[in-house]
């Protein structure tokens, strides 16, 4: 679903189940060979599809896409990209720094989050306005978008800031007819430094599963 939301600037590969024929660097598996089984089967199905996303655009050097500190992944010089993954679904974009600014993505289950959640992660705004509509939105679950955009708008901004962001200095307003949403950042910090109305929100989802990206073209 992902890839039906992107420009053609930028390249999506994903995978509905994890498969065995794994196309992945040989630091990457063993930069992950402590960790759970789940853990791995997610990291390297996730790895697989950057590689062959890479391929997409013409990028063919054999490098390993390692993680940060933060669990972030570390693109090649000159490539900008998001990765996700959730049950029955793996994806990662990518393109050339030339042609975008950042993105994210995310994934996750056709399926509602606690309250609890919903009141450390949604500001008061977001909770009054997700209340109104909710009953409008019968195909998903309303608070598990907002969600998923606050995390695609995580992932493009945190290696440009290079701070953790809270989700509650991102408030999503939620366009339900054309799919799409726009961000306010509630942090000077940051909203004083980048212009988040050039930012392009967009969403779509089946039964199964909630996707969201959050991307920004460069302007020449």
């Amino acid at each position: 679903m992902i890839n039906s939301l992107l420009p053609n600037n930028i390249a999506c590969e994903f995978l509905n189940e994890s498969t065995s024929n794994l196309f992945v660097h040989e630091a990457e598996v063993k930069s992950i060979q402590h960790a759970s089984k789940k853990r791995v089967t997610e990291f390297l199905n996730a790895r697989h599809c950057a590689h062959k996303a890479l391929i997409k655009i013409g990028y063919t050097q054999n490098a390993a896409i390692l993680q940060g500190t933060k669990g972030e992944p570390l693109w090649p010089k000159s490539i900008i990209g998001s990765i996700t993954h959730c049950k029955g679904y793996y994806a990662a974009v990518v393109s050339f720094n030339k042609f975008i600014v950042g993105i994210g993505i995310d994934a996750e289950l056709n399926m509602d989050i606690s309250q609890k959640l919903i009141l450390t992660t949604q500001t008061e705004n977001e909770i009054f306005t997700n209340t109104k509509i909710s009953n409008k939105s019968p195909n998903f679950f309303l608070n598990k978008l907002v969600f998923s955009a606050k995390e695609s708008v995580f992932k493009f901004l945190f290696p440009i800031v290079k701070r953790y962001i809270k989700f509650k200095e991102i408030e999503i307003n939620l366009n339900i007819n054309k799919k799409t949403f726009s961000v306010i950042l509630l942090n000077s910090d940051i909203s004083n430094d980048f212009d988040v109305t050039l930012m392009i929100g967009k969403f779509d989802y089946d039964d199964n599963h909630i996707v969201t990206c959050c991307y920004q073209q460069q302007i020449n």
